[in-house]
């Protein structure tokens, strides 16, 4: 799988692409000193390869050094969405409800600097 970026400032886009096909992609806005991951998405015949894991340690990546702390938001019943989030870090800190009435788990977690990680 390949990882292409596309800057536009303060926004990234990342997307994967198998061959030619493109298989997924997530795009992260800078405010401050937050990153806010959104739209985190794979094609359903590539979930479960860790595409979606790929994805989300690439865009946090490409926001270090600028970020102090990542949130994004997903759907509370989404287990494996959860499961993914809460496995790279990420913990609920609130929910709310979409325009739609859709019931969102608001994730944050902070940014690892090379220092603080021991890198």
């Amino acid at each position: 799988m390949a990882t292409a970026a596309v800057m536009c400032c303060p926004g990234i886009v990342l997307v994967a692409r198998s061959g030619h096909r493109l298989v997924g992609s997530v795009r992260a806005h800078l405010d401050g000193d937050t990153a806010h991951v959104g739209r985190l998405s794979v094609a359903p015949d590539q979930q479960g390869r860790g595409v979606g894991a790929q994805l989300l340690t690439a865009i946090e990546r490409a926001c270090a050094g600028r970020a102090a702390r990542f949130t994004l938001f997903t759907g509370a019943d989404s287990a494996r969405n959860l499961r993914l989030y809460e496995r790279h870090g990420y913990r609920i800190v609130a929910h709310r409800h979409d325009p739609n009435g859709i019931s969102l788990a608001v994730l944050e977690k902070p940014a690892v600097s090379p220092a603080r990680s021991g890198a």
